[in-house]
């Protein structure tokens, strides 16, 4: 008969361990998923600036060759003006 009361303050310590646990657990899933929304957030922030970037850099190389022929035909004029 002792050996219920017992069992039963046993369980019931067990059971507010459990809570406690539980409730830490729960804390910890709670910041994990604030950081892991920080995190996408992030992620996408850094695709649309990656996207920004190599546009950027596709229209500086496409700049950069037309410039580039602009200067050779320039000298090719040049060129063929002191051969005349």
């Amino acid at each position: 008969d002792q050996n219920l009361p017992e069992r039963a303050r046993s369980v019931l310590q067990e059971n507010a361990e459990m809570k406690a646990c539980f409730s830490k657990l729960s804390e910890q899933f709670q910041v994990l998923m604030e950081e892991n929304s920080t995190l996408r957030e992030r992620k996408h922030q850094l695709s649309i600036d990656v996207e920004i970037q190599e546009e950027m850099i596709r229209e500086m190389s496409r700049m950069s060759c037309l410039q580039r022929k602009q200067v050779q035909q320039l000298q090719e004029e040049l060129k063929n003006k002191h051969q005349n």
